[in-house]
């Protein structure tokens, strides 16, 4: 159920009809998007000069620190929000904590130097200068930077049942030369490797190895358990072998990464078992998770995916790696 056929689909585009070389476009900058990013910057620096001043300057005034030091505070504070912003910690409750802290601390030096409230109102417009600016730039930039690495994007191989590095099963690379035949020539996919897992219990079959297939701003992951054998049958979110009820760990990790996303229609499961006596006419579904051949599989993600394939979204695969750590 391995062999994949790649003239079944009819979004697939082999890599010879693709330019490659000196015959090959490099996708067009727009003006307007360069002149935006150019604004951009400038305003984060402006945002920098702005924050020295108003938060700095009241440190020099009340006799804290020296004028050199008060500004070099206020570029601190500046580039303290900013790094929040990037790390995308102020989404997180102790980079808020973090950053209103701050701010807490430049609107008391301003009240100390003023001596009235009202001039206070400059710490938190400079935290909201600094963050805005901060994402319209550096953001924007993650967001739309050009893929000049491989199709596997990080990889966190561990043996089956173990923490170490190690090898991978053959199933896992025939999965991956179908993945590369299929995405590895489209600019929006990715392909996280994620580690082969065992059941906790005793007796049990071995549950799957498992990659993440990012496209666009969709994740795709795709198990391959070795159901079929022993009489395994999947029955929705369950596996029932021999009278005894498993879990579907697919079905969990799913629901685990839309928890975390919030957007569960961007998330799917796929299960494609390797040792099933007959082939299934079409993908089906149950439990929220699908089932097909890996052509099937295959072809359903590029289907579903459509223009994704060839629009990368490097700050939402971020997003995913880190979602991973849920699964890891």
């Amino acid at each position: 159920m391995l062999d994949v056929d790649p003239t079944l689909w009819d979004w697939y585009v082999p890599v010879h009809d693709r330019p490659s070389g000196p015959d090959a476009k490099s996708p067009r900058r727009r003006p307007l998007f360069t002149i935006f990013l150019v604004v951009a910057f400038v305003a984060w620096a402006v945002a920098g000069a702005a924050t020295a001043a108003m938060l700095g300057l009241p440190l020099a005034r009340i006799g804290a620190v020296s004028t050199p030091v008060a500004l070099l505070c206020g570029v601190g504070m500046h580039l303290v929000w900013s790094a929040l912003v990037v790390t995308r910690s102020i989404l997180r409750r102790w980079g808020l904590i973090a950053a209103l802290l701050v701010a807490a601390a430049g609107a008391a030096c301003i009240y100390l130097d003023a001596g009235t409230p009202l001039p206070m109102l400059g710490s938190p417009l400079c935290l909201i200068a600094s963050t805005l600016t901060t994402y319209l730039s550096f953001g924007v930039v993650l967001s739309r930077s050009s893929r000049e690495d491989g199709i596997i994007d990080s990889s966190f191989i561990t043996q089956v049942g173990a923490t170490s590095l190690g090898s991978r099963n053959a199933d896992i690379e025939r999965l991956l030369g179908a993945l590369t035949g299929a995405f590895g020539h489209r600019d929006g996919v990715r392909v996280i490797l994620l580690p082969d897992r065992v059941t906790p219990r005793p007796c049990a079959a071995l549950v799957r190895s498992q990659v993440v297939v990012i496209v666009g701003r969709s994740v795709r992951l795709i198990a391959i358990p070795p159901l079929g054998a022993d009489g395994l049958e999947i029955s929705g979110t369950e596996i029932v072998s021999d009278g005894q009820v498993y879990r579907n760990v697919v079905h969990d990790e799913v629901q685990a990464l839309r928890r975390r996303f919030g957007r569960g229609s961007e998330v799917h499961g796929y299960v494609v078992p390797t040792l099933l006596s007959t082939v299934p006419t079409e993908i089906g579904q149950a439990g929220g998770v699908s089932f097909g051949s890996l052509t099937q599989v295959l072809g359903a993600i590029g289907k579903g995916a459509g223009p994704s394939l060839d629009r990368p979204n490097t700050l939402f695969r971020h997003r995913a790696l880190e979602s991973m750590t849920l699964l890891v």
